[in-house]
């Protein structure tokens, strides 16, 4: 957009020059000045062009070589994450426990926690698994509060929490773990820096949003958190 000056008032449409009057000036085309309107337009204009989405905004691509995991869930299906660069304890403790006697530390262990949005309650779906006490049959005996045994330092990647990022819960005094994880099935960006993003899921996001959807008891489902009714056990782990 340009400024164009000449005599005549702004808006106003001028008469055309009759016979032997003088026509006037041509309109002479300006810069606009430094703060002018328009100005701070065209600046706002050439600042949209240029942005780019900050690179904590933007799902990273999974590395061609990236080692991959699969759990199942029983007959309900499975979920294969890729585990991403930047987090080597996590990565490398999370292969030790699925390599270890054929993945049997993960073996029998359910669901503890899901979490979805209700018809009040706006939020995200995940859901959580990886206490060992859930291997019993008794509920009862289900604890979520002893620490876990497979401790590491928080280690920041600084991925963020996009739908089908795998993360470690956190531990007391700065420290995260590799055997209870989160698994965010829809956007959870209120959880950066809360958790270690290590995985992301390249199949089975589905079967994971079907979990999600699972039956809960009334007070649970009232606010879109809590325990499966049914036992969601993992099955079968593996490295592919």
């Amino acid at each position: 957009v340009a400024v164009v000056a000449h005599a005549g008032r702004a808006g106003v449409p001028k008469k055309p020059p009759e016979d032997g009057e003088e026509k006037p000036d041509e309109p002479v085309w300006m810069d606009a000045a430094e703060g002018n309107v328009i100005a701070l337009m065209r600046k706002q204009i050439a600042a949209a062009k240029a942005f780019e989405m900050p690179a904590s905004f933007t799902k990273p691509e999974i590395p061609a070589d990236a080692q991959k995991v699969k759990f199942t869930f029983e007959d309900l299906g499975s979920f294969t994450v890729a585990l991403m660069p930047g987090a080597p304890l996590h990565t490398q403790g999370l292969i030790d426990l699925v390599t270890k006697d054929d993945g049997a530390w993960f073996k029998g262990i359910a669901v503890d926690e899901v979490i979805r949005s209700t018809d009040a309650i706006d939020q995200g779906h995940s859901l959580h698994f990886g206490f060992e006490s859930s291997k019993e049959d008794v509920r009862s005996k289900w604890t979520t509060t002893e620490p876990s045994t497979n401790l590491v330092e928080f280690e920041d990647t600084g991925l963020s929490h996009f739908a089908g990022a795998l993360s470690a819960r956190p531990e007391a005094d700065g420290k995260s773990c590799f055997d209870r994880l989160w698994v965010s099935v829809t956007d959870e960006s209120n959880q950066d820096g809360m958790r270690v993003v290590f995985c992301f899921v390249t199949e089975g996001l589905d079967v994971l949003e079907n979990i999600c959807q699972s039956e809960l008891d009334l007070q649970d489902e009232e606010r879109g958190q809590g325990r499966p009714t049914e036992n969601i056990r993992i099955s079968a782990v593996e490295i592919l």
